[in-house]
């Protein structure tokens, strides 16, 4: 007989950062439910639940991402079936704040220009 994986209950860390997205983010977020809603609601389901599984994540160890474009900016990616979507966010104090949310098909490097960085904040490092 195989032994039942268990999953541990998931507790809430005590030191953990506040996660906010920007407008940016948000619109993001739903543009891409919308799109993949319209192809595979039950996907669409499956993401947003991914994406609350990476915020939670980010609360916990914000810093475990790579820097950016030499900015203060990490990215943090989401493997999502055979493709991935990827996180841009800063931390700032204690909050995680998430800039943009792309699907790595789509031209993101380019999406993340010089107005969007300047629109978050200052970002130069």
């Amino acid at each position: 007989m195989g032994r039942r994986a268990r999953q541990r209950p998931r507790r809430a860390v005590p030191d953990a950062y506040s996660v906010a997205l920007t407008p940016g983010a948000l619109s993001d977020l739903d543009r891409l439910d919308t799109f993949l809603r319209v192809k595979n609601p039950s996907a669409a389901d499956r993401m947003l639940k991914a994406f609350d599984t990476l915020f939670a994540q980010m609360g916990e160890n914000p810093y475990s991402s790579p820097v950016f474009r030499q900015t203060i900016l990490r990215t943090k990616m989401v493997r999502f079936g055979q493709r991935a979507y990827i996180c841009i966010y800063d931390v700032r104090e204690r909050n995680v704040v998430v800039a943009r949310i792309f699907h790595t098909l789509e031209d993101w490097q380019t999406s993340f220009d010089d107005q969007t960085r300047s629109d978050f904040g200052s970002t130069t490092g």
